[in-house]
């Protein structure tokens, strides 16, 4: 069932629906609310005409940090995935009888 969350950014309330459960879809708002905070107090809290900007540099942040997550997340899968074949082979030698 959809869930009806809201973000507040800028003195404004957004609304948006997710099929997230709702402590996901809160862990999401609250990280959004938290970047563009800290893209504002970078800016030295001046938001006047600068909303836009602010929400594309949190979001290039955050895509930023996903694709460093999302690399770090691939390279352990290929690390993982060596490692099993090692051992499976290792296996398959002792098997045999060739061990």
């Amino acid at each position: 069932m959809a869930q009806r969350i809201s973000i507040d950014l800028f003195g404004r309330t957004f609304i948006f629906e997710t099929l997230a459960q709702e402590a996901e879809a809160n862990k999401a708002k609250n990280l959004v609310e938290g970047e563009v905070e800290k893209i504002l107090s970078r800016m030295g809290g001046d938001r006047t005409g600068k909303e836009i900007m602010v929400v594309i540099m949190a979001a290039l942040s955050l895509a930023g940090d996903y694709l460093e997550l999302k690399g770090s997340h691939d390279a352990l899968r290929e690390e993982l995935k060596t490692r099993l074949e090692t051992l499976v082979g290792k296996s398959e030698t002792l098997l045999s009888g060739g061990g």
